[in-house]
């Protein structure tokens, strides 16, 4: 089966079942986690597992799921994260959030972390006597990750090596571009795991909801341009009693115009030894007119240790202004030691709006 079918999935799912959402699951709570097919018999001892990514590709669109080789989870999770190679970015990021989401489960026996009312995903429909969809891991507001170690067990290798992918990238799926569901994802990462896949196919489904977000800017000719970044650091579940200092070393670059090339123009350093957060960096792009960026790229690019996030403003005149408020620039929760957010600038004629700006 071509790897190009893998795009037709919005047709596959012309019809799909959603489940009911209980009213305690809501974004970051209980409900963003992996789900299996699981069969049980008469007892309830469950006599098969499949990840959802890897049945609803074999059953519905008949990909070949690679279960040959050594059987261990290590070299399945090598061989697909090596199909990434198309991105060092991408490979290197996956690396890093299967990491980090690995050394943040634990094993929770928890009848409501794991009934079927918890999962919030758009799931196929199923009809298939003594199964259903069970919930493998889910996470908690604090991005606790919570196991649900008898399903996990009952996973064979491979799917165990699919559930770490899924959940790094369904993680930058939701930070990059902001999805609610894993059904983009779903199909990459059965890609990944298929017995024969093609690179370019597989950048062309990672494209929507794993590519670079570069966020869109409008400024005015007639004035100067700044941006302000408001940096603080977070205390953790444990608070005050738990601080850790923290650091930030950035720098702001001008990419120009449908180009890699870029330009450093200036850099700053926030540590919580040398002051104690909040603090600001007020930094001047444009000094009399903004013309000069018109088409081009502003990207903030920091090195941080610790808990700091960060806000960042474009300010005209001395006011932020229309759609130039953007939280959490910085996040302590977008793994990666170095954060870089974009933004392309659209120069308008005229002079920025007066008075306080809206978002």
């Amino acid at each position: 089966m071509k790897i190009q079918q893998l795009l037709r999935l919005a047709a596959v799912f012309v019809t799909v079942s959603v489940p009911a959402i209980s009213g305690h699951a809501f974004e970051g709570a209980v409900g963003n986690g992996g789900t299996a097919v699981v069969c049980r018999d008469r007892a309830g001892k469950i006599e098969s597992a499949e990840l959802l990514d890897l049945y609803e590709a074999r059953v519905f669109r008949g990909v070949e799921i690679y279960r040959a080789g050594a059987g261990q989870k290590a070299d399945y999770l090598k061989r697909a994260v090596a199909r990434l190679s198309f991105s060092e970015l991408l490979q290197a990021d996956t690396w890093n959030y299967v990491t980090e989401i690995e050394g943040r489960s634990r094993d929770v026996k928890s009848r409501y972390l794991y009934k079927p009312e918890a999962i919030r995903e758009v799931l196929p429909k199923l009809a298939q006597p003594g199964c259903g969809f069970e919930v493998v891991i889910n996470y908690l507001a604090d991005y606790d990750v919570r196991v649900n170690r008898a399903v996990l067990d009952a996973l064979p290798a491979v799917d165990q090596a699919a559930l770490g992918v899924h959940e790094a990238l369904f993680r930058m799926a939701r930070e990059r571009a902001h999805v609610r569901n894993s059904l983009l994802v779903r199909p990459i990462v059965a890609a990944l795991f298929a017995t024969h896949a093609e690179a370019s196919e597989l950048a062309k489904l990672a494209a929507k909801p794993l590519a670079e977000v570069v966020q869109n800017v409008s400024l005015y000719a007639g004035a100067g341009a700044a941006m302000r970044i408001y940096f603080d650091v977070g205390f953790g579940i444990g608070g005050p009693d738990h601080f850790q200092a923290s650091s930030a070393e950035c720098k702001i670059f001008v990419y120009e115009p449908a180009s890699e090339k870029r330009q450093e123009l200036g850099k700053w350093f926030f540590g919580t030894w040398m002051s104690f957060p909040p603090a600001l960096w007020n930094f001047t792009v444009a000094k009399d007119t903004a013309s000069a960026l018109d088409g081009k790229t502003l990207a903030l690019e920091c090195k941080v240790s610790g808990e700091v996030h960060a806000d960042l403003d474009f300010r005209q005149n001395g006011r932020r202004v229309p759609g130039g408020h953007f939280r959490r620039a910085v996040n302590p929760w977008n793994f990666g030691e170095v954060q870089n957010t974009k933004y392309r600038i659209t120069v308008l004629p005229g002079e920025p709006p007066k008075g306080r700006a809206g978002n």
